[in-house]
């Protein structure tokens, strides 16, 4: 049961709650707020005024009315119903959350045991009868509230409930296993004093009442102790089955022992604690997931290996209320707050798929919209599910299929395959797999309205929706009011929408604000200020009023002048403070910025010795350039991220703040598309994100997706992000803030009203031949190529169209939007007339995923090359070799009539009659080995500094030629131009040409090569690794999993071998970082113990 708004307002008109009077009830809140601030972020964020002991009274007086409201329902409460409750009950669950949020805000009763022990337990109970246990755990890490604060040596009942205050303290944090070991550990202590204990304190008693008060007093506790270990069990084991009645049985008597004490206070406390302990266990992984024999093995492999133990509300409620893994439910839309785990949701739909499509040997594709999310959820998947036997494989993001891929999509026994939309899309298209497709993960699916790749991802799910018929759907985004039209697009019966991102429910705090510059009191120098001013959100953050300061001095030797303006200073000097509690996050408009803001930020930290840092720093040596500024701004624990880097080091700056061995983290936009980890505070400089050449405001929807990583689970009460302005930008910020996440519209939706708004709308048949319809007209071609007949194209282009989003809402909407809808089917039909007048060219459109006009311009051009190509120039040693002979500077020049890849490779192609060279003396040098640093030197020498050559190399490499060019030479190699006799071509030839793409995104000239960087080896040991591999191995039958098998069997000494000469990296860092970079390295804190006794033992 979640609080809903009406619950809310219900609790408002209750009698215990109007005899306050609205006055006093909102200036308990607004002080409650402004004191957790305080305790939360005092030594951050300060500001004038203090709270007295009539505040306090205050806050106490409000929650004890709500805690009165709450009473009445706690019974109920107990009972933890799988469906929403009553009304009244739905009361009383607002009332604890409302008291909850007073009393946190209290300090500690740190002068009598008794208080303090009632103080944590009440507010625990509290947390959970509101769902707020995640919050509550953060309060207790806040507080410091550990076991240690309970002890007492005083009497034989007060040592009894010094034990219990200790064992609650760890059943409520659950700071991993030992926890809950300890537990049990503590209350075996009890029994084993218990007997001793008694005789001596009923032979010391003089009257018989109070004989009899103790004695019952200590059945109570005894009772207890009891039940609290059976919660500690049940949480590690599962067992035992019917734990809600042995709760109860253990409650019934504790509490009738308790009255009997004539003790109405115990009474209370126990009947709380009924509620907490039965609501936690309900909660509990194990009762959650009461699903089959398939879910056990991942429950146990959390419980154990990650210390997750319980579900977070919205977890619980999505599968347990709103049918999550109802088995009938063919798409089901989760729209969930962000941070709320949206991931784990997704393995439980993943196991449930592989089970019931086990004897078609059924596969899952999880889909994310950028290449570094399909990377971090490899690896997550790895981790989750690879201890359950789920094998799951990662595609590059290359569009294009090389000959290990089809080899592994056909021959290996994988489970979840891992893809970019684009890639996803050509495997789907190809019918590259010959097993039924089970299920589509679809990761951000509110991408589907994205300038970029909206498109794309629409007509992925319409691709699908059409030609895997078996396929489910599970799409998962934040703060989308309109979920339900989604799932009744992808099954009109059995869709289902689950909508929990407009409940109160959030996994933290978050404060909202404007950060400013202030002035000095001379008006000039550099004695300025940081401001911090809460702002009214349209989302959930909390209302504080009043100017806050950060800091006590300026962060920055800067003068005023200097800083007023500059967003980005402003952003980094917050950051300076804020992230002394934990990772913050610096939001940059520009690559060149963020260089600057982190080595200025650096420069005010001091230097670290830890071993991942160490580890990371050798890398980017061996493999960038020992000049790279990120190893020493990694030394003062600030990283960077950014379009300019590898694949590997933005990976690894992830896993390093993930791990929360950043203390501050500088980027571009960019990172709020693909960030998905949790960190502190976000501090803001710009909100615009990267659109094509051009940048684009930031929407209501992008801003809250971000915002809601403010704020790390169980470890943060409260979220920071402040948004950087000046002089005149109020105004604007407040407006922004105060704007509503709309509901999702398609893409091509939108493109029709643009197009009807600039007055063209019946101009769409020219129209569609603009570049931001190419993957319309991409589709339209793979129906056309699957039914290679324009009649039935014709009759059936209104079905085909329906399958789209875009197309099925407007036939359902207004009559001037369905003639929109009329407009498109009549121009998608006159298309479909355009490509009957060229079959062949339709076909390679669609099995390459280029335009028809884009491969008809690429073939005339190829006719037109100066000197006409056959099999031999496609080989890797020629089309990479020497480029004054090589095909390949022409190549580049092809590449440019393709739309999709066009001003990729325009960035790299240089200008005047040497179009073209440039891109291919690049590539040729990627390929054959030639370090970043070398071609930086080679190719980007005029840059203002090394660091900026290496950013340029690495973002014309990874962001251009990784792409666009391996998608272009594969499909140019495809091309009956191209020269190559398929039907006479040696089959090791044509294996050779199929793998160009492939070699040139990953930077090696060998197959195997290619294998192990398909398997996360880096880049200057995977030749060497792969030519190892190899000589056990077939040609032609080298697969990523069998190297990942080879990899992980590797002694530190053989991993030695392969270190390139003259690195200072060692055998066991490339085995780690090998580990860390393929998801293979399971619990972190267990590879840098390991990391630690190999050092040791060659230090000895």
């Amino acid at each position: 049961m979640t609080i809903s708004h009406e619950a809310m307002s219900r609790l408002r008109s209750h009698w215990a709650i109007e005899a306050l009077g609205a006055d006093r009830v909102k200036a308990a809140h607004d002080s409650a707020a402004s004191m957790y601030v305080d305790s939360n972020l005092g030594r951050q964020l300060h500001r004038e005024g203090t709270h007295d002991a009539a505040t306090e009274a205050l806050i106490q007086d409000v929650a004890f009315a709500y805690e009165i409201v709450a009473s009445e329902g706690i019974d109920v409460l107990a009972q933890v119903s799988l469906h929403s409750g009553t009304s009244d009950d739905a009361v009383a669950e607002a009332a604890a959350h409302e008291a909850f949020a007073l009393l946190r805000a209290l300090p500690l009763k740190l002068d009598s045991l008794e208080a303090l022990v009632h103080q944590v337990l009440q507010l625990g109970a509290l947390a959970y009868c509101s769902d707020r246990w995640a919050e509550y755990r953060a309060w207790m890490r806040e507080r410091e509230v550990n076991p240690e604060l309970f002890q007492s040596d005083g009497s034989w009942d007060t040592r009894v409930l010094s034990a219990l205050g200790q064992i609650w303290t760890r059943l409520l944090r659950k700071d991993g296993w030992r926890d809950l070991e300890g537990v049990v550990e503590m209350v075996a202590r009890l029994r084993a004093e218990q007997r001793h204990n008694e005789e001596l304190l009923f032979s010391a008693q003089s009257r018989p009442e109070e004989l009899q008060a103790a004695g019952w007093r200590l059945v109570a506790l005894y009772h207890w102790a009891r039940l609290s270990e059976m919660v500690a069990t049940y949480l590690m084991q599962g067992e035992p089955a019917d734990i809600a009645t042995q709760l109860d049985f253990h409650f019934d008597r504790a509490i009738s022992a308790a009255q009997q004490s004539a003790d109405p206070a115990f009474v209370v406390v126990l009947q709380w604690q009924r509620a907490m302990a039965q609501r936690m266990v309900a909660g509990a992984l194990w009762s959650v997931t009461r699903i089959g024999p398939e879910i056990r093995s991942i429950v146990e492999t959390a419980t154990r290996h990650r210390s997750m133990f319980e579900m977070l509300p919205p977890q619980r409620i999505a599968i347990q209320e709103q049918g999550l893994l109802d088995p009938a439910s063919a798409a089901v839309v989760v729209d969930l707050p962000t941070s709320a785990g949206k991931t784990i949701l997704a393995e439980f739909k993943i196991v449930q798929a592989i089970s019931q499509f086990k004897q078609d040997k059924g596969w899952v594709a999880y889909v994310a919209p950028t290449r570094a999310l399909v990377s971090q959820i490899t690896r997550r998947l790895r981790r989750d599910l690879g201890p359950s036997g789920v094998r799951v494989e990662e595609l590059t993001s290359a569009v294009e299929i090389d000959e290990i891929e089809a080899g592994m999509l056909n021959e290996s026994p994988f489970d979840v395959l891992v893809a970019t939309p684009e890639k996803l899309h050509l495997a789907i298209r190809n019918a590259a797999i010959d097993r039924p497709l089970a299920l589509l993960v679809l990761d951000e699916a509110h991408n589907i309205e994205d300038s970029d790749r909206g498109i794309r991802i629409e007509l992925l799910l319409a691709t699908v929706k059409r030609d895997c018929t078996q396929a489910n759907f599970l799409l998962l985004m934040p703060y989308v009011p309109n979920g339900d039209d989604l799932a009744r697009w992808l099954a009109p019966r059995t869709g289902k929408s689950i909508s929990l991102a407009t409940t109160p429910w959030q996994p933290n705090d978050r404060l909202i604000g404007l950060v400013s510059a202030v002035a000095p009191a001379s008006g000039r120098g550099r004695d300025w200020r940081l401001s911090f001013e809460p702002m009214l959100t349209s989302g959930s953050s909390m209302n504080v009023s009043g100017l806050y300061q950060i800091g006590e001095a300026p962060q920055l030797d800067r003068t005023f002048s200097s800083i007023k303006n500059s967003l980005s200073k402003i952003a980094g000097a917050s950051a300076l403070t804020l992230s002394e509690r934990g990772t913050a996050i610096v939001i940059c408009p520009t690559i060149p910025t963020v260089w600057t803001i982190a080595e200025e930020l650096s420069g005010e930290l001091p230097e670290v010795d830890d071993p991942d840092i160490a580890l990371v720093q050798r890398y980017l040596a061996a493999e960038i350039s020992g000049d790279y500024a990120l190893i020493g701004m990694l030394a003062r624990r600030v990283g960077v991220h950014h379009a300019g880097l590898s694949d590997e080091t933005r990976a690894l700056m992830e896993w390093l703040a993930e791990q929360g061995k950043l203390r501050i983290l500088v980027a571009t936009t960019g990172l709020s598309q693909g960030l998905n980890f949790p960190v502190s505070s976000i501090l803001l400089a710009s909100r615009n994100l990267p659109s094509g050449k051009f940048n684009r405001p930031m929407t209501a929807r992008e801003f809250w997706n971000l915002a809601g990583r403010a704020g790390r689970v169980d470890q943060d009460s409260i979220g920071v992000v402040g948004i950087s302005s000046k002089e005149g930008d109020r105004e604007p910020l407040a407006q922004f803030l105060s704007e509503q996440a709309g509901a999702l519209v398609s893409r091509l939706v939108v493109l029709l009203d643009e197009l009807e708004d600039a007055g063209r709308l019946l101009n769409l048949e020219r129209s569609l031949y603009n570049d931001q319809w190419a993957d319309f007209r991409s589709y339209v071609a793979h129906l056309f190529a699957q039914k290679k007949n324009l009649d039935a194209v014709l009759s059936e282009t209104e079905l085909l169209l329906r399958n789209t989003f875009g197309y099925s809402s407007l036939a359902e909407a207004s009559p001037a939007e369905r003639q929109k809808g009329l407009r498109l089917l009549e121009a998608t039909r006159a298309y479909a007339a355009e490509l009957a007048q060229n079959v062949e060219t339709t076909t390679l459109a669609d099995s390459t995923g280029f335009t028809p006009e884009g491969i008809r311009s690429a073939m005339g051009e190829m006719r037109r090359m100066d000197k006409s190509l056959d099999a031999s120039d496609w080989q890797p040693g020629s089309l990479f070799g020497d480029v004054t002979s090589s095909a390949l500077p022409d190549l580049m020049r092809v590449m440019l009539q393709l739309p999709q890849i066009r001003e990729s490779i325009d960035e790299l192609s240089g200008v005047g009659a040497g179009i073209g060279d440039r891109a291919a003396k690049i590539a040729s040098d990627w390929v054959a080995g030639v370090s970043i640093k070398s071609i930086a030197e080679r190719y980007f020498g005029d840059a203002s500094s090394p660091t900026a050559a290496l950013t340029e190399a690495t973002k014309a490499i990874y962001r251009n030629l990784a792409t666009a060019g391996t998608w272009g030479i594969s499909a140019l190699s495809k091309l009956p131009t191209s020269g190559i006799d398929f039907e006479n071509v040696s089959e090791s030839d044509l294996r050779s040409i199929n793998l160009l793409g492939a070699m040139l995104y990953h930077g090696v000239n060998t197959e195997a090569g290619v294998v192990m960087r398909m398997s996360s080896v880096p880049r200057t040991a995977a030749n060497s690794l792969g030519a190892e591999f190899a000589r056990s191995h077939d040609s032609g039958t080298l697969r990523p999993s069998e190297a990942r098998e080879f990899l992980s069997q590797l002694s530190d000494a053989d991993w030695g071998r392969h270190v390139p000469r003259g690195s200072d990296l060692a055998g066991a860092d490339l085995r780690d970082l090998w580990q860390v970079l393929s998801g293979s390295a399971g619990d972190p804190g267990t590879r840098t113990a390991a990391a630690k006794a190999r050092k040791a033992q060659s230090g000895s």
